[in-house]
């Protein structure tokens, strides 16, 4: 009886030993893959920060405006003006996600 009740303690220090192997390996991957998604965000922020900065600058130059009087009217703009809108919404979903 004594003989049997070891193997069963055995049996289970192995099992929950191996469960412990894979449930680690398996948590260092999906951290890796978090660090690899956080990483991805942070870029990806500070392209969309960049690309609208970007076009900021070219609006208020007049690049594209040469013609009119006021610069800056390509953001004030109804239709054009919904893309920095929009631009500026994303990068603050970007930043509440990467907080």
């Amino acid at each position: 009886m004594t003989t049997f009740l070891l193997v069963l303690l055995i049996l289970g220090l192995i099992i929950s030993i191996t469960t412990n192997v894979f449930l680690i390996k398996s948590l260092r991957i999906q951290l890796n893959k978090i660090q690899t998604y956080q990483t991805w965000i942070l870029d990806f922020k500070e392209n969309v920060e960049e690309t609208l900065s970007r076009m900021r600058a070219i609006d208020l130059k007049g690049t594209f405006v040469a013609s009119l009087n006021d610069k800056g009217v390509f953001e004030s703009d109804d239709e054009v003006g919904g893309t920095f809108k929009e631009m500026e919404i994303l990068i603050e979903k970007l930043n509440q996600v990467s907080q």
